[in-house]
């Protein structure tokens, strides 16, 4: 008695036996930036340089004038402008390096995709707590650590414009600019290269590790767990939006706890903040599917 073939593939239950196998998928080349392990270190010395050069312009057209280029030191308004000079420079140096090594990048390279919400969620709830703990076991173990220039810089300031100048920076710049650069670039590059572990505790460590002039040892500590947490978070959520989101509320929060704000300040200084980001993240991300589609294309 012959025996009745199989009807279907037994590799591809869906296909009859005997038809051919489709190829597998390409490879997802968003998932992947394919650089160089020294391509971020390169980004941010080429931002440094280029921070350097547009200072000493600064200085030099400010000394023509004949104005006393001390008082510099000690300016909160030429800080705000350099650091967000820095910033700006540091995503533009990413692009133009990834753009230059593997072709004009996505915003999906650099993690800048929709994430699952619940999990995003249970991220950040969680890294908060980590967090947290952390800040209470490094002031146990070495005492409270010391703020930050920044923050001392920030509590002392009270003109408005300032302030908001001040605002602007710590709550919207610097989580779109840092999380962009050290999970969307940085952290992505050494978990390519070395593995996740090395990944998290490298690019965590450094996270902390610029943070430490004008602030303390316990300070980088912490913030190197917190930097470690995002990076997980950019894994598991395969997106950077929790991380930004989580970085603009750490931010807010450590804004108003500075100036002392009733609640409603909190609430207006967070809303702001995290609306602010996730609508520049947003942008960006329709910005280059209209390019992609060919809206864009003259």
């Amino acid at each position: 008695m012959t025996s009745v073939p199989s009807l279907s593939h037994p590799l591809h239950p869906e296909l009859p036996d005997g038809a051919p196998v489709p190829p597998p998928p390409p490879p997802d080349r968003e998932a992947r930036l394919g650089v160089p392990a020294w391509a971020p270190f390169a980004a941010a010395l080429a931002a440094l340089i280029g921070m350097t050069i547009v200072q000493f312009l600064v200085v030099a057209a400010i000394a023509a004038r004949g104005t006393d280029v001390k008082s510099l030191d000690n300016n909160d308004e030429f800080s705000i402008v350099m650091t967000a000079v820095f910033d700006l420079l540091l995503v533009g140096c990413s692009l133009a390096i990834v753009w230059r090594l593997t072709g004009r990048p996505t915003p999906a390279k650099f993690g800048l995709r929709p994430a699952p919400v619940l999990r995003s969620l249970g991220w950040i709830v969680g890294a908060y707590i980590v967090v947290s703990i952390a800040g209470s076991l490094v002031g146990v173990l070495f005492g409270k650590p010391r703020e930050q220039d920044l923050v001392t810089d920030l509590r002392d300031e009270n003109t408005a414009l300032v302030l908001v100048a001040f605002g602007l920076m710590t709550c919207v710049l610097a989580p779109l600019a840092e999380e962009f650069f050290f999970r969307g670039f940085l952290f992505r590059t050494l978990a390519e290269r070395f593995g996740l572990a090395w990944g998290v505790v490298i690019a965590g460590g450094i996270f902390g590790l610029v943070h430490w002039p004008g602030g303390s040892l316990e300070g980088v500590l912490v913030l190197a767990v917190l930097g470690a947490m995002l990076c997980l978070m950019v894994y598991y959520t395969a997106s950077l939006l929790p991380c930004i989101i989580m970085h603009a509320s750490f931010n807010s929060l450590a804004f108003g706890a500075t100036k002392e704000l009733p609640w409603w300040g909190y609430v207006l200084v967070l809303v702001g903040s995290v609306t602010a980001t996730l609508a520049v993240s947003l942008l960006a991300m329709r910005l280059r599917r209209r390019t992609v589609s060919g809206l864009a294309v003259a």
